[in-house]
């Protein structure tokens, strides 16, 4: 058995009897070509470079919370203002008379109600149309009719008037 193997089978030997895996070992010496035993003399970071590493750490970790500090008040201003326009757009049936009935209601209910008058006035300017357009047809109906009984009236004093004349001319000869 090789010493690279000794210091091995020695590890893993206590490894198996107290169930711990941590070894201590001292740096740059050299304990063997195994895998497990060649990783013993590796070099560590000097106490030094670890607090640095620590602090860099733990400023990165402040910055982070501060960014999400400032990222959720953000966020609550957004909800804020959400539920704000939410009220505008659905109503708010606790504020004051004062307040206007389009806020009370909300955007969209008064644009629903607004739309409802709307198709309300538009139906009646159909039906005025409608009744327009059947008092024309009456109309020209009159007129045609008044065309017609002055046509004939126009044929009868025509007539009455030539009988006219005539009876004065026999008047007048006998005269």
């Amino acid at each position: 058995c090789t010493g690279s193997e000794a210091n091995d089978i020695a590890l893993r030997m206590a490894q198996a009897v107290t169930g711990n895996t941590g070894i201590i070992a001292t740096d740059h010496t050299y304990h063997g070509n195994t895998a497990l035993v060649a990783q013993l003399g590796a070099k560590r970071a000097q106490i030094g470079e670890l607090l640095l590493e620590l602090t860099l750490f733990e400023q990165r970790l402040k910055d982070r919370q501060l960014n999400l500090a400032i990222q959720q008040k953000s966020v609550q201003s957004a909800r804020a203002l959400l539920e704000d326009r939410l009220k505008e757009l659905n109503g708010d049936p606790e504020l004051p008379e004062e307040a206007g009935e389009e806020r009370r209601l909300g955007l969209v209910e008064s644009i629903n109600q607004a739309e409802s008058r709307r198709d309300q006035a538009l139906a009646e300017v159909q039906q005025l149309r409608v009744e327009l357009h059947d008092l024309y047809a009456l109309f020209e109906d009159l007129l045609a009719v008044n065309r017609a009984l002055e046509q004939e009236l126009s044929k009868r004093s025509g007539v009455a008037e030539d009988t006219e004349v005539s009876a004065n001319r026999d008047d007048n000869a006998t005269k």
